[in-house]
């Protein structure tokens, strides 16, 4: 029929609207609303037809008409209704719905039923301008899930209120407020999605929600105040359930296999810091004739832990172990961290060997890989090896091969600049903090010892197909090792003489090829070294994007572990171009290091061999280190079980998962160690040097310095002009640890 002339109600946007139409073309209605606005709508949007009317009375009769239906809506009861269709399982139509309660049909009785109905979605499903009636079960269910809603909107609002109330550091815990703490402290330790995190991240703000949570559960006495925060804050459980301690505690001493090499007896010894337990490399050196034979020496622990096991499975979930001023949690159980796989003395250990072979003058003549047994003999700290470097001959030996390694990866590219370190340690109420030299001569040579293995083990990987991670890191940005001192020297004094200079050869990194090999030695499963390019990476060299201060983290992970900041560790000496810098070249030191961190790029983990820029290599793996990460356990059984004669237990896909969740654990772990580092320097500061002067280098116009002692960085408040290079005497004029936040003041 026509409709031209005529009050409708149609769909709009799922609502019923009021118009007048004032001019019909086929299926298309040009209407005007209550206001004036004009618009056009498609027929089949039309649900009721009212009375015809001229569009003057429009207006009023729209007023008139909403009242009707409103009133007449009021009195709909849709669960009677509902009740009333009984089993009548099909569509119905506004006029068949008002005809059953009403008992009468008018426009204004559909467009109440067809409103209510629409409101009130319980009992009915809508399906265009019909309604279908649910079923008992549907209605039941749907009841159910409102029920639920309710109570969790209600929940939600008590919980809101709760933790507005204990946010408020000098209120109370409100007793009533068990189940909100539970629920709190279940979402940080087990990461559970509780959406209480949610509640607490709108509340507090994202990235202070778990700080925000801690405080709470530390006032409320539901976490230890012992242990790190930032331990706690990222769910991480320093201590190891009963079945693991169980399982570790099961496993059997180790006794020499036959099918190993048998180093038992060379002279192995390890260079640690005093304090470390997990000891998972040692040296041997030996004379052959003409020939020096150099045995670096890991730690098997594929030799107790079997892929998949509990212990495995609990590695894999740890990732890492976690160094932290104030304590170490271990990716295993000391019982074999500490003990059955730490290469301990006096005691046979089974070792993942490195045998390389020198000519007199320290050149490369070759290298086997072998499974073996060795008895550690003597442990020498970093100190007493610093002692003893130049009259022990294997020790001074090493020294003059660490040089020549060194130098050969300087001219194939290789940065190494480190500085002066911090070792922050926390024990009961007292913060120490020592530093230590990067540079000395024996963490020099563990350091380029742990390069070397690692290099040669992913030539090795390589050459014999052996599905490994490697790290990569590619060539930084174009600017010369030199460029990046001359600023920084005419900064701090023009009249100085500058730093011998050496062009960089970092302009084309390509590692050349290794020395063939003649490895004649029986040991199981051995390849001979082509010819050919030696692929490494290993030293993050840079992370351009790392904010905090360049602080130690450990010392048994740092300089024993060439994955990680080769320019996060730095110590005045700068390689690759030959740059040394005195006391004299603080400011020079830090002004340089600032801007050649930024031309490096991220290093990667990778399932194909690639250029490793930062250490001058063009392939590397790490499997130095399996006692304390786990991504160096899962290469190190690429290799045990390719020189056992088994097949790898790691194919391509599952290394790829391994691969990804290892990268994301490094970043985790990282942040976790620079801001629990950064925490404790800053609780160091605040105790001991507040009020103080403090010497600074003057990093950019900006008022940025960096602490000479402390390698911190922090801002100078307030209007001040600083030239970059310059060296001014600040105090600290605000500090807040928990929030890594310092300001200085200029002198």
């Amino acid at each position: 029929m026509s409709l031209e002339g005529r009050i409708i109600e149609f769909l709009d946007a799922e609502e019923l609207r009021l118009a007048y139409v004032r001019k019909q073309e086929r299926d298309r209605l040009h209407v005007i609303d209550p206001r004036g606005r004009n618009s056009t709508v498609h027929g089949d949007r039309v649900v009721i037809v009212h009375r015809p009317s001229t569009e003057g009375e429009f207006p009023a009769l729209a007023r008139q008409i909403s009242e009707k239906v409103s009133a007449r809506q009021s009195e709909v009861d849709v669960e009677l209704l509902w009740q009333s269709v009984g089993t009548r399982q099909r569509e119905l139509n506004p006029s068949e719905l008002a005809e059953l309660f009403f008992a009468e049909t008018t426009p204004e009785t559909e467009s109440a039923v067809f409103r209510a109905l629409s409101e009130d979605n319980l009992f009915f499903r809508r399906k265009g301008a019909q309604f279908l009636p649910k079923t008992e079960e549907q209605v039941l269910s749907e009841r159910t899930r409102r029920q639920r809603q309710r109570a969790r909107e209600e929940f939600r609002e008590h919980v809101v209120k709760v933790l507005e109330q204990l946010l408020k550091k000098n209120t109370d815990i409100p007793e009533e407020s068990g189940v909100i703490l539970d629920r709190i402290q279940n979402w940080l330790r087990f990461k559970t999605g509780d959406e209480i995190g949610l509640i607490l991240e709108e509340i507090a703000g994202a990235a202070k929600a778990r700080d925000a949570a801690y405080d709470i559960l530390l006032r409320a006495g539901r976490v230890d105040p012992t242990l790190d925060r930032f331990l706690v804050t990222a769910g991480i459980e320093p201590h190891f359930s009963s079945p693991l301690i169980q399982a570790a505690a099961q496993l059997t001493p180790y006794t020499h296999i036959p099918a190993r090499l048998d180093y038992q007896d060379s002279p192995a010894f390890t260079i640690d810091d005093e304090d470390t337990q997990e000891v998972d490399d040692a040296l041997t050196v030996r004379w052959e004739g003409d020939e020096i034979v150099v045995g670096i020496h890991i730690a098997d622990v594929s030799a107790f832990v079997r892929k998949g096991d509990i212990l495995d499975a609990e590695a894999s979930r740890r990732s890492s172990t976690i160094y932290l001023p104030s304590i170490t949690v271990p990716m295993f159980p000391e019982r074999l961290s500490t003990d059955l796989a730490s290469l301990r003395t006096a005691v046979p250990r089974p070792a993942f060997t490195v045998e390389v072979r020198f000519d007199k003058q320290a050149n490369r003549a070759g290298y086997r890989i072998a499974l073996s047994t060795i008895h550690v003999q003597k442990r020498l700290s970093y100190d007493e090896a610093d002692q003893i470097i130049e009259s022990d001959p294997a020790l001074y030996t090493l020294h003059r091969i660490a040089k020549q390694l060194r130098d050969a990866r300087s001219n194939r590219g290789a940065i190494t600049f480190r500085r002066a370190e911090l070792k922050i340690r926390v024990k009961g109420d007292e913060i120490q903090i020592t530093k230590i030299n990067p540079n000395s001569p024996s963490r020099f040579v563990v350091s380029e010892m742990m390069i070397l293995a690692n290099g040669l083990a992913a030539d090795f990987a390589s050459v014999n197909s052996i599905p490994v991670i490697y790290r990569t890191q590619e060539p930084r940005e174009a600017l010369a090792v030199e460029d990046t001192l001359s600023p920084a020297l005419d900064a701090v004094d023009s009249t100085k003489t500058a730093p011998s200079i050496r062009r960089d050869p970092q302009r084309d990194l390509k590692s050349p090829a290794l020395d063939a090999v003649d490895s004649t030695k029986t040991a199981p499963s051995i390849r001979r070294d082509p010819q050919r390019d030696l692929k490494s990476p290993a030293l993050d060299a840079v992370d351009s994007t790392k904010t905090a201060p360049s602080i130690r983290r450990d010392p048994q992970r740092d300089l024993k572990s060439p994955a990680l900041d080769a320019v996060d560790s730095t110590a005045g000496r700068l390689r690759g171009s030959d740059i040394t810098l005195s006391g004299t070249y603080k400011a020079v030191e830090a002004l340089a290091f600032e801007r050649l961190r930024k031309t490096f790029k991220r290093s990667r983990l990778s399932l194909t061999p690639g250029l490793h820029s930062g250490l001058g290599l063009g392939a590397y793996t790490q499997a130095s280190s399996p006692i304390r990460r786990y991504a160096d356990l899962v290469t190190q059984r690429q290799f045990t079980a390719m020189l056992s004669g088994v097949p790898v237990p790691y194919g391509r896909e599952e290394l790829l998962q391994i691969l990804a969740a290892a990268e994301t654990a490094e970043q985790e772990i990282r942040a976790i160690e620079d801001r629990s580092t950064n925490y404790w320097l800053l609780e160091y500061l605040a105790r001991y040097k507040r009020g103080e002067l403090l010497a600074a280098v003057v990093l950019d116009p900006k008022g940025n310095i960096e602490l000479q002692d402390y390698y911190l960085r922090g801002r100078v408040s307030g209007p001040v002009k600083l030239r970059p290079g310059e060296m001014v005497d600040v105090r600290i004029e605000t500090i807040d640890p928990a929030k890594g936040e310092v300001r200085f003041r200029a002198v």
